[in-house]
């Protein structure tokens, strides 16, 4: 069985390689969740002073 210089086999850092992507891949879903829940909290402070203008006659319609 081939080894590299540090002795890992070939199924070895095939293992590592996977685990690797999966943390991207599972840091990604959360860094996604992140920006949808920070995305949503905008909309929710746009909303919310856009409301207090109107209840304030600041916006003309």
């Amino acid at each position: 069985m081939l080894r590299d210089q540090e002795g890992r086999s070939a199924s070895e850092w095939a293992m590592v390689v996977s685990t690797t992507l999966e943390d991207i891949e599972n840091s990604w879903i959360v860094q996604q969740d992140f920006w949808r829940l920070e995305h949503k909290n905008d909309r929710i402070i746009r909303d919310t002073r856009y409301i207090e203008h109107v209840q304030m006659g600041h916006v003309l319609f």
